[in-house]
């Protein structure tokens, strides 16, 4: 009778030890083909990273909306590459000539694919109408390597 009790035992935990190294290597083998997934399904290169070539057929355009005394900036991303582009609007500022910034009111990322067009509303809020209207002011991306243009609203 200890006999058969101890084989149960041994058995019960053979069995047992061989359904939980399955079921670690099935978890194992499913986080794999996520990360490959992921991997594979964002093929976008942020703006810094492409040739001064693709960067050129990124275009970015400005418009402004009054709120009460200061403006908002809005911007429309139009890509003319044939490559997807992310930009991290946290990097985007108003960069003036003498090293000052305003940084953008957004911090999340976006993606533009190619030959697509993307609108961030608000990208800058509460920005006075002196900062708007300076010649010296542009907007870039990082760093003034990366101009994302200049404007010149009629306000």
């Amino acid at each position: 009778m200890k006999k058969n009790l101890v084989y149960v035992g041994l058995v019960s935990a053979l069995f047992l030890t061989g359904i939980s190294s399955t079921t670690g290597m099935a978890q194992a083998a499913s986080c794999s083909s996520n990360v490959q997934a992921a991997e594979v399904k964002s093929s976008a290169e942020f703006y810094q990273k492409l040739d001064k070539a693709e960067q050129s057929k990124v275009h970015v355009t400005y418009t402004t909306t009054k709120v009460g005394s200061k403006y908002d900036v809005n911007a429309k991303i139009e890509n003319k590459s044939d490559k997807a582009v992310k930009f991290n609007l946290g990097d985007i500022c108003i960069y003036n000539k003498d090293g000052s910034k305003i940084k953008s009111a957004k911090t999340d990322c976006v993606e533009v694919k190619e030959h697509g067009t993307c609108t961030v509303k608000k990208l800058f809020k509460d920005v006075s109408s002196t900062t708007l209207k300076s010649k010296n002011d542009c907007i870039i991306y990082m760093n003034p390597e990366h101009k994302l243009g200049t404007y010149d609203f009629k306000l």
